[in-house]
């Protein structure tokens, strides 16, 4: 029989070879990472180390020695890493230990290893007052990706590398086929994009060619995607904006589809939901549906309403109490009455 022989060059360009570039990426960082502390702190490689340990305790030793080094190590912005960032590296060096044969169960992690703990914070829900602020503030085709994302929930990744050729744009609204390989878990899908983004881009649309990109020249989508993150950072810290990322623009989407319709949402955003598998809708029952919803989805169609319109609307409020409480006081007047004349008879 052929015996392969494992070691951490074979386990990322055999072991990885059909990953995504971005499961590459990471576990090309986290290695990396792990062959500096190995280097640094036993004057010795990943491999050697591997070799030399005996049992599963020496292994979660190593590991919990790399994971306590990791934790203090600062970035080049000389911020020390996350605690989900020390978190994922470390199950990527774990699947390399059991690739080279040391199987580290979940059991032994719980009980045996102490890991940062991840802080959950209560995440921004982004207004709509928030966002109108934003797009007021951007260039034309910025608005424009931002609005399409609004209205598809699409990850921003998925946005730019969308060709015209994935539109279909012959229905009652822009219907977008996102291809299996630019989705996160390698699964197309369909989505939409609203009445609103249509009037504003399909004069765009119509002027590219079939494989052109929609929103973006660049097409290395990593690079697309880290401009994309600084340039929404420069516009909420220009417009006085915090807390707001291209993922809150998804989020936006989420929160008012889920409202009306949990399994379509689940549906055109490509997340897991209970029993979906037995929730199958057609292209066009998934349309009408869209369609139903979408007017929680239009941005400047859906503006707020002036202050003196608020105002307004506040007075007619407080008359119509005023007239209930006149009217109330008015039927306690004449029941009173109305017994004051009987008591009256009586006598």
């Amino acid at each position: 029989m052929l015996k392969v022989k494992h070691s951490l060059n074979e386990y990322f360009n055999v072991k990885l070879t059909l990953k995504s570039d971005s499961t590459k990426r990471s576990a090309k960082f986290a290695l990396d990472k792990y062959s500096i502390f190995c280097d640094k702190y036993h004057k010795s490689t990943p491999d050697k180390i591997i070799s030399e340990i005996q049992n599963n305790e020496e292994a979660l030793d190593i590991l919990q020695q790399f994971v306590n080094w990791y934790s203090v190590q600062k970035t080049q912005q000389g911020e020390k890493p996350s605690s989900r960032t020390v978190r994922i590296v470390f199950h990527i060096i774990r699947k390399y230990f059991r690739y080279m044969g040391i199987k580290i169960h979940s059991e032994d992690v719980k009980d045996d290893m102490e890991l940062p703990t991840v802080l959950k914070k209560d995440k921004h829900g982004v207004k709509l007052e928030e966002i109108i602020k934003i797009l007021e503030n951007v260039s034309f085709r910025k608005k424009c990706l931002y609005l399409a994302q609004i209205s598809s929930g699409m990850r921003i990744g998925e946005l730019l590398q969308l060709r015209k050729k994935d539109l279909d744009l012959n229905n009652k609204r822009i219907i977008v086929h996102i291809p299996a390989e630019n989705t996160k878990k390698r699964k197309g899908r369909i989505t939409f994009f609203s009445k609103e983004f249509d009037k504003l881009y399909r004069f765009k649309i119509n002027k590219m060619n079939d494989d052109q990109l929609l929103f973006t020249n660049n097409p290395r989508v990593r690079d697309a995607v880290n401009n994309e993150t600084q340039n929404i950072q420069y516009v909420c810290n220009k417009v006085g904006l915090k807390n707001i990322t291209t993922h809150s623009f998804r989020a936006y989407f989420i929160t008012k589809m889920m409202r009306h319709d949990r399994n379509l949402s689940f549906m055109l955003t490509g997340q897991d939901g209970y029993l979906m598998e037995y929730d199958r809708l057609d292209e066009d029952e998934k349309l009408e549906k869209y369609i139903e919803f979408e007017g929680d989805l239009l941005i400047f169609e859906a503006k707020p309403e002036s202050e003196e319109i608020k105002d307004m609307k506040d007075q007619v409020y407080h008359l119509t109490n005023n007239v209930k409480l006149l009217l109330m006081n008015r039927e306690q007047d004449e029941k009173e009455m109305q017994e004051l004349r009987a008591q009256i008879s009586k006598k």
